[in-house]
């Protein structure tokens, strides 16, 4: 059976305008399905939101031990 998302590997590129850069973590909903190619100021800020939801759930440990590392 193929990967359901075989059907949809085009790419539409899309202009959206935002008034405040902030405002473009709501593209976050869309995970790794949509890319921003510009400003950079908006992709710097996807990457840390995005950065600091992987420090959160990419721990086994939801006390906030990292994954891999038993605690003392």
């Amino acid at each position: 059976m193929g990967d359901a998302y075989d059907a949809y590997d085009e790419w539409v590129t899309v202009e959206i305008g935002y008034t405040v850069v902030g405002a473009a973590r709501q593209l976050l909903q869309f995970g790794a399905d949509v890319e921003v190619l510009d400003p950079p100021e908006v992709r710097a800020v996807l990457a840390a939101t995005a950065a600091r939801i992987t420090d959160l759930y990419g721990n086994d440990d939801p006390a906030g031990e990292p994954a891999g590392e038993p605690a003392p």
